[in-house]
């Protein structure tokens, strides 16, 4: 009789302490289905984050953090472009780009480079984020020839972009007389010594190569045409290489009496 007594006072105590331990599973995993995980973002919530639930709304839906179609917001990343791309060889170029996840202040950013033709990416600059974001200007001048850009920051490396750079071409006439061959020089920026450039005319589909000439090592070149009569758009063309993208000067009209 005893025996029996111990026996059922134990069971009911081992009931007792199971249910509440089911209740404290409970109501733990209850306040675990409320909490909300945000990455910090100059000290509020991410943009891929609902704000945080509150005693005033703690009975409403647990607010899901990171949903499918954002989730790579909320995943710290480094971005990258420039602009302009393409790019003329006597412009400036503007490189930018985010430290998402982050938006701390003052964390380096190094901008590294690789030249049309090399086979490996030099360290180039240093700037500093501000507010998760950065800016690098390369002054006018400064990208004269195509180039791939990376930047790294806080342990992590951007994609890689393409920078694609038009040489500058002019074109003019020089010289002209009635019933004679006129004749046009120009120069290509950078430097393209030995190669051809061509002279085309607008027609009623677009462009045709009319003439040729080959680049003299001060990068110049000399173009002799008959034109015929009226009035006739012109420009020189430098095909695209390593170097450079295809590149056009700008359109000359000629009146042809």
């Amino acid at each position: 009789m005893k025996r029996s007594l111990v026996l059922l006072l134990t069971c009911l105590s081992l009931m007792i302490a199971g249910g509440w331990l089911t209740l404290a599973s409970s109501l733990a995993a209850q306040r675990s289905r409320r909490l909300v995980i945000c990455p910090v973002v100059a000290g509020g919530i991410g943009p891929c984050c609902g704000p945080p639930l509150s005693q005033a709304n703690a009975a409403a839906e647990p607010v899901t953090c990171c949903p499918p179609n954002a989730a790579a917001l909320c995943v710290p990343s480094l971005t990258i472009s420039s602009s302009p791309n393409p790019s003329r060889s006597s412009a400036a170029v503007v490189i930018s780009g985010q430290l998402l996840g982050a938006g701390a202040s003052s964390i380096p950013v190094v901008l590294w480079q690789e030249l049309a033709g090399e086979r490996q990416f030099e360290r180039l600059l240093q700037t500093t984020t501000d507010a998760g974001s950065y800016t690098i200007t390369r002054d006018a001048g400064r990208v004269q020839t195509n180039r791939e850009w990376y930047v790294t920051a806080d342990g992590m490396q951007s994609g890689t972009i393409k920078q694609s750079v038009e040489a500058d071409v002019t074109l003019k006439l020089v010289r002209a007389a009635a019933g004679k061959p006129m004749t046009f020089t120009g120069r290509v920026t950078p430097s393209h010594t030995g190669e051809l450039v061509l002279l085309q005319r607008r027609v009623s589909h677009g462009w045709r190569t009319i003439a040729r000439s080959r680049l003299n090592r001060a990068s110049e070149f000399t173009l002799v045409r008959r034109m015929p009569k009226g009035t006739i758009e012109l420009h020189a063309i430098l095909p695209a290489d390593s170097d450079n993208a295809r590149s056009a000067s700008a359109s000359l009209t000629v009146h042809v009496p």
